[in-house]
């Protein structure tokens, strides 16, 4: 059973902001454990001519697998790391689907692994990744964003 869920995260999330036109308009289905994101990559995300950047490729699993981790264990997903196996050229302006699952808890508290995986229209698969994300309340998430944005004691001024 697929259902389109309804996107806890912020408004400025530039896959799925709409307010500004900006963004790529994207929503995600879940379905059982799955989480899925179907996507025609646009031209200007390309690195080279006809071929999506890299970088897009990790912000679409970053974005997949912490949605499905997320959703599993019940809170915000910060990402810690993410690892991505680039395996094909992924092309511009064709279908393409990411699909996230939530993998298994991590090492230390409050941490989960996930994985990803991205295919082509014909099921071919172009890149894998996997991440480790933090799970907490929007509220526990904005305090440690805090703090590692304070000026550090030690660095002095000249």
């Amino acid at each position: 059973m697929n259902s389109e869920s309804a996107d806890p995260r912020p408004i400025g999330c530039p896959l799925c902001v709409v307010q500004d036109g900006h963004g790529l308009q994207r929503h995600f289905v879940n379905s059982g454990d799955e989480t899925q994101l179907s996507i025609h990559i646009p031209r200007r995300l390309q690195g080279y001519p006809g071929i999506a950047h890299g970088g897009y490729i990790a912000f679409f699993f970053d974005e997949v697998i912490g949605y499905a981790v997320g959703q599993k264990v019940g809170g915000v997903a910060v990402t810690r790391s993410l690892q991505v196996d680039y395996e094909r050229p992924v092309p511009v302006e064709v279908p393409i689907i990411v699909v996230g699952t939530y993998d298994r808890p991590g090492n230390e508290h409050h941490l989960h692994r996930g994985r990803g995986t991205l295919y082509d229209a014909w099921g071919t698969r172009l890149a894998q990744g996997e991440g480790l994300f933090l799970i907490g309340s929007g509220r526990t998430i904005r305090r440690l964003l805090s703090i590692r944005s304070r000026p550090s004691a030690a660095k002095k001024s000249c």
